[in-house]
């Protein structure tokens, strides 16, 4: 607990840092997101983190236009189990929706990079450039994310690098209305890689598509009796955004889908959906709603012939001020689960309060 509180006491003094020695320091941010509500479902009510996080971002200024940047994100729980709905929660590989043994903090991200008029390249644990386009329906309060292939098997999608990507170089470039994102990750003898690109048709419309390649370790293919070295996952989107109104969709399509059968592992191919809607009503009043749906092209025997999974989502938030803000979201499930059988609705409330400190404000 000592080594929490040290981490905490250094993150909060980045601030005060900032005034004392401008000269040395160009941009520091110390930002966060508390996140909590209330879930009912399946006859239990319960209280639950909703992907709590703290970090901070430094940016240094250097010669001929170039800047050192990192980030450290991290996960925090606050509440006594680590029971949640929402799939950005998982952080590590082993870590299902209801494992009640994560600790206080977690590393979502940490990596550090370079940056100039030719592109950025960044080391380290970050969001995969698949989730350039994923990202765009990733946006209910709670649920969703669950067709696009992001994360897999309950994870972060680290591993696969469709996610928060692990060992992972990233470089990035953007000119005008066009952005290419190109990724590779490292883990030993085996490389992933994956590629983005996202055209701004207008200030309103966006298009996007990802491809991501994945080459599963030994003990992955032992776990889930596959014998393919190399697992494709391909996506396309779709977003118009204006300040009333985010409508995004993607079509995703997933060689490596992953399912817990009981206490086994599978993997087989699957088509997925994603449709997300946001309008504000009033100044301070949105509503959202969508659906997530996936559909196996073959299933293994394991799995009930008829799995398939259906979401919809419909909710509402309020926001007091721009950050702090009370949500509230109903998930109607209409799929099967591998075992034949209908999964539980589930309604929860709840609060959110986003911080950020600093010269430059980063996105939550």
């Amino acid at each position: 607990m000592k080594k929490y509180t040290l981490l905490l006491i250094i993150l909060f003094s980045a601030n005060h840092l900032i005034a004392q020695e401008t000269v040395v320091l160009d941009s520091i941010n110390f930002y966060g997101s508390l996140r909590a509500h209330v879930a009912i479902y399946d006859e239990q009510v319960e209280v639950q983190n909703n992907s709590s996080r703290i970090g901070f971002y430094l940016n240094r200024r250097m010669v001929n236009g170039v800047a050192g940047f990192g980030k450290l994100e991290l996960g925090t729980n606050l509440v006594q189990n680590n029971n949640t709905f929402n799939s950005d929660a998982a952080t590590f590989p082993d870590e299902s929706f209801y494992n009640e043994t994560q600790p206080a903090f977690t590393t979502r991200l940490g990596y550090i990079g370079l940056q100039s008029k030719y592109g950025s390249i960044a080391i380290g644990k970050q969001w995969g450039v698949y989730y350039d386009v994923t990202a765009w329906t990733d946006l209910f309060w709670i649920y969703g994310g669950k067709a696009s292939g992001t994360y897999n098997t309950n994870t972060d999608g680290g591993t696969e690098g469709t996610g928060r990507a692990e060992n992972a170089v990233i470089y990035r470039y953007s000119a005008e209305r066009f952005s290419l994102g190109l990724q590779a990750q490292f883990i030993g003898e085996k490389q992933n890689y994956a590629a983005s690109a996202v055209a701004n048709v207008t200030d309103q419309i966006s298009v996007g598509a990802a491809f991501n390649t994945y080459a599963p370790t030994q003990d992955i293919l032992d776990l889930v009796g596959g014998s393919k070295t190399h697992a494709n996952s391909f996506v396309v989107g779709f977003r118009y955004k204006t300040d009333k109104l985010n409508l995004a969709a993607n079509y995703d399509f997933n060689q490596s889908e992953s399912q817990f059968p009981g206490d086994t592992v599978v993997a087989f191919p699957a088509n997925g959906v994603e449709l997300y809607a946001n309008y504000f009503l009033l100044p301070k009043l949105s509503v959202v709603g969508g659906f997530n749906y996936l559909k196996p092209t073959s299933t293994p025997e394991i799995i009930d012939p008829d799995f398939n999974l259906l979401l919809i989502m419909i909710g509402a938030a309020y926001y007091f001020v721009p950050d702090f803000l009370a949500y509230t979201e109903y998930k109607i499930d209409l799929g099967t689960d591998t075992g034949g059988n209908k999964p539980a609705n589930v309604f929860a409330i709840g609060f959110r309060y986003n911080f950020d400190f600093g010269k430059s404000k980063v996105k939550i």
